[in-house]
């Protein structure tokens, strides 16, 4: 006997009550899905065909209203994004969000978790686990993971209109489970695309809808501090699988991974770039040698620090200069503290290391730079890429901080100020206004 699947009614009811006049959250199960391989997460599991027509029948649904869309990075949740986009009319690229997935805000260590929970638990046992709060091994509290997607949500929300989130069963039942303050059972388990919606109301609480339930929480109440996101195990279960789809995690030699592609352990999106740096000239050359082998593409034309190369959906680059020296030191040539985090491949053995002013920027929630300046002479592409840190962190970037540069332009002679003037047009990427800022100040 086949089962007849639906858009569940709950999701078609919050849909119907949610106000138009502000950004509206949907955090939703994917689409249906076949059963899973025994023994197996089931990532490459792609949509049956009534999950993908159940999916557009949603967006369309949604329509005009459909404002974004993200979604786990597993492919029955990039797959249920492109059909509602499909069905709203609205073709969006894809937005991976890995806090909706594994990693992510739930399951922080994958493979601890996989091993000695999932295997281990019936799945019963381990749902109830993780509505009532226990600690299991490799998850975050139910809590914790309440409070990272409600605000990142939040952030990534920022205009009128349907922001929907497509993620996993254990996923949406935790964060529902919690923002209602409600131990959800079997019963209420969410089905196939169900979704909790939540949205501001006009006495700045949040409305939650999820299934028959509703309720209301107070803006604050679930919101957390991420200062754990750059504890040494989050660093590190990020950094690996990185460094073993480029280095090799038994690299014979010395490489240094540090920079800008950390910002994903507080925004949630997949790192699209990794800066890498050799600790002397034959490793450098290994390196080169490992990307190649594994069919890294060297991308053409000169460059000014060193060479790129793609591999897959990334961009590696393999600076020029070679590093002999410890992290510490690499982050002493970096302007902006968020840059100051990495990890350290040394024949085959790991280490982690943090700046203080990054785990300062993250409890300030506020871009931060290193003072002084070292790269003084590229500080205009410091600070475009300042602003640019915090719009995709949904950070503040002070008045004060942004004075830096200009105290910095200002103390130099006529020469060094125009070199560096000249070094912004050759470097800078536009779009962040420093440029027309430039011209205003300078006219």
């Amino acid at each position: 006997m086949s089962t007849e699947w639906r858009i569940p009614e709950g999701t078609l009811r919050a849909l119907e009550s949610a106000p138009t006049d502000r950004p509206v959250m949907l955090l939703m199960r994917h689409s249906v899905r076949p059963p899973l391989p025994p023994g197996s997460a089931g990532d490459s599991v792609p949509l049956t065909e009534v999950g993908v027509a159940l999916a557009e029948d949603l967006g369309r649904r949604i329509g005009e209203r459909l404002a974004s869309v993200r979604h786990s990075p597993v492919l029955r949740c990039a797959q249920t994004a492109e059909a509602l986009s499909r069905g709203a009319g609205k073709p969006f690229e894809r937005q991976p969000d890995r806090l909706l997935g594994h990693p992510g805000a739930l399951v922080a260590h994958p493979k601890l978790a996989w091993e000695e929970t999932w295997t281990k638990l019936p799945y019963e046992e381990l749902m109830n686990a993780v509505v009532d709060g226990k600690a299991l091994r490799g998850f975050n509290s139910a809590r914790r993971a309440a409070g990272r997607i409600l605000e990142h949500m939040t952030h990534a929300a920022a205009s009128p209109g349907v922001h929907v989130f497509v993620t996993h069963d254990s996923v949406l039942l935790a964060v529902a489970a919690s923002l209602l303050g409600h131990p959800l059972r079997r019963l209420e388990w969410p089905w196939y695309l169900d979704t909790l919606a939540v949205w501001a109301s006009g006495s700045g609480s949040f409305e939650l809808r999820y299934r028959e339930r509703s309720g209301s929480s107070p803006p604050d109440q679930h919101l957390i501090d991420d200062d754990d996101a750059l504890e040494e195990t989050r660093v590190l279960s990020f950094a690996r699988p990185l460094l073993e789809a480029t280095a090799g995690l038994e690299f014979p030699g010395r490489v240094l991974f540090a920079g800008g592609a950390f910002k994903s352990l507080l925004h949630g999106r997949p790192s699209g770039e990794v800066d890498l740096w050799a600790s002397s000239d034959a490793d450098r050359r290994a390196l080169l040698a490992r990307l190649r082998s594994c069919g890294a593409v060297e991308q053409p034309g000169a460059r000014a620090f060193g060479q790129a190369f793609v591999l897959g959906e990334l961009t590696v680059d393999v600076p020029y200069r070679v590093e002999p020296g410890s992290l510490g030191d690499r982050f002493g040539r970096f302007d902006l503290a968020l840059s100051a985090i990495g990890v350290e491949l040394d024949h085959g053995r790991l280490r982690v290391q943090v700046h203080p002013a990054a785990r300062e920027a993250v409890r300030r929630r506020e871009v931060l730079f290193l003072e002084p300046l070292v790269n003084w002479k590229y500080a205009f592409s410091s600070l475009e890429r300042a602003r640019r840190y915090a719009a995709e962190l949904a950070y503040s970037l002070a008045a004060e901080a942004e004075q830096v540069v200009w105290n910095t332009y200002e103390s130099r002679d006529a020469a060094e100020r125009e070199a560096m003037l000249a070094r912004f047009r050759a470097h800078g990427r536009g779009g962040w206004g420093v440029a027309e800022e430039i011209s205003c100040r300078l006219a």
